[in-house]
């Protein structure tokens, strides 16, 4: 994406596949609403998402990019286990109506980004701009160094993302193949749930593995031909 002319102005690559139409809703209707209107201007203030690993959390902050990108607005998403934890990170955050920050939770691990945080969240607030964070714990459970931070994080407006069962991971499974073309049967997706590791980023992978076998060798998916393609 060309930095001159783009609107989304991204330190780390977003993910094509990570859009609010590819996400499981299940339980998170009210969440994804709320989200979808921070991305696209119709609601602004702070959001706090938090749930255990694999539960959507950085798939939502990245469909919130996705959504404001299309509605033209400037937006960034920022991981902080992705980044060197300095005031830096934060530098030109400002100029942004939508930021999203992921593993909000590392902010205490820098003193001087905790600092840089409170000028960031007091500009976006004053201008009517949105802030959504990600952590695997509520703000409440952060041990952040400022009392500023933690009361700016304390007014955030607080979701907690449960975790999927198995008939949401089959579903997820069923909802990206479907996005990428691809035909995923009933047993294929029951096989791939019990044979490959269950947490989502590696059942995404698995996915990938699979759609890039079958598009080369030009073949449907069934249990042998996964079998083939896994080694199992």
């Amino acid at each position: 994406m060309n930095r001159e002319n783009a609107q989304l102005i991204l330190p780390v690559r977003l993910r094509d596949d990570e859009t609010f139409e590819s996400f499981h809703v299940g339980e998170n209707a009210e969440v994804v609403d709320r989200l979808e209107q921070l991305a696209t201007g119709g609601a602004a203030g702070c959001v706090w998402l938090w749930g255990a690993q694999a539960c959507g959390k950085s798939h939502l902050l990245q469909a919130c990019c996705h959504r404001a990108h299309l509605a033209k607005r400037r937006v960034i998403y920022l991981p902080l286990a992705d980044v060197a934890l300095s005031p830096d990170a934060l530098e030109g955050l400002m100029e942004h109506e939508l930021v999203c920050i992921d593993d909000a939770h590392r902010l205490p691990e820098s003193p001087a980004l905790e600092r840089a945080f409170v000028p960031l969240f007091n500009e976006l607030s004053s201008h009517g701009h949105a802030l959504v964070m990600a952590a695997p714990m509520a703000p409440r459970e952060v041990s952040f160094g400022l009392a500023d931070v933690r009361s700016r994080a304390a007014s955030a407006t607080v979701y907690r993302l449960p975790a999927l069962d198995d008939a949401a991971r089959v579903e997820v499974l069923r909802r990206r193949a479907a996005l990428r073309g691809l035909t995923l049967p009933d047993e294929v997706a029951d096989f791939v749930l019990a044979r490959a590791s269950r947490d989502m980023r590696s059942l995404m992978s698995t996915l990938e593995t699979l759609d890039l076998a079958a598009l080369h060798q030009k073949r449907r998916l069934t249990v042998p031909f996964v079998k083939q393609v896994l080694g199992l």
